[in-house]
């Protein structure tokens, strides 16, 4: 018999994008301290947004993976909110992609100590992106029945 769990209504947004999920029962976020956990009724909180996973479940079990790198989330009772810089979903990064954005970033200039601290960020945030996303198809892959020949 399955389990009653109440749920919340999830929202995720970028100034490019949008994503929803109307019956969420569990959000779990890199917040810049630490990871956060999130169920319906859950106490108010207000978050600053770290770099790494975002995973959302919803009322069928199914789990939906993301990228997030700064911004902050709104906690309440029956919704959480997440107003992100980067926020997308693991399975639509391209691992190549990724790798060359890093390889991008390195080769920019940086003369001040502003444009080394912006550097550094960015090279972070990519980096985290890259091997979040390594992992993320690793487990994927791991999750798959082997379908070659015997």
């Amino acid at each position: 018999m399955a389990r009653f769990r109440r749920t919340f209504v999830f929202h995720a947004m970028t100034l490019e994008q949008k994503f929803s999920v109307p019956a969420a029962t569990r959000v779990v976020f890199t917040a810049a301290d630490g990871k956060v956990g999130v169920l319906a009724g859950r106490s108010p909180l207000i978050a600053k947004i770290g770099i790494g996973p975002l995973v959302v479940s919803d009322k069928d079990g199914k789990q939906q993976e993301f990228f997030v790198a700064g911004g902050f989330a709104r906690v309440y009772e029956e919704a959480t909110t997440v107003l992100a810089d980067q926020f997308e979903a693991m399975d639509q990064i391209d691992p190549k992609e990724a790798l060359d954005e890093i390889e991008r970033i390195k080769a920019i200039p940086a003369r001040s100590a502003e444009e080394i601290n912006a550097k550094t960020s960015r090279l972070a945030v990519a980096q985290a992106r890259f091997n979040l996303v390594q992992k993320y198809r690793r487990r994927m892959a791991a999750k798959q029945p082997d379908t070659q020949p015997e």
